[in-house]
């Protein structure tokens, strides 16, 4: 089946292309996620929790 005029530069390299561009996209946006945080920083959310930190009603009951 050939594919008509218009639609011509859908060939394989154009596909083969867009997915290795969506994949470096998706690498970066893991590497600069992971690299984001700091190790000093306190675990939020349940994760403080399940370590015995503080959760959000601890702290707010401090503030008051």
């Amino acid at each position: 089946m050939e594919l008509p005029e218009s639609w011509r530069f859908l060939g394989p390299m154009w596909w083969v292309l867009h997915l290795v561009a969506i994949g470096l996209v998706f690498y970066i946006g893991y590497v600069v996620g992971k690299n984001s945080g700091t190790e000093e920083e306190e675990p939020k959310g349940w994760e403080s929790n399940l370590q015995g930190g503080k959760g959000r009603k601890d702290q707010e009951k401090e503030d008051d």
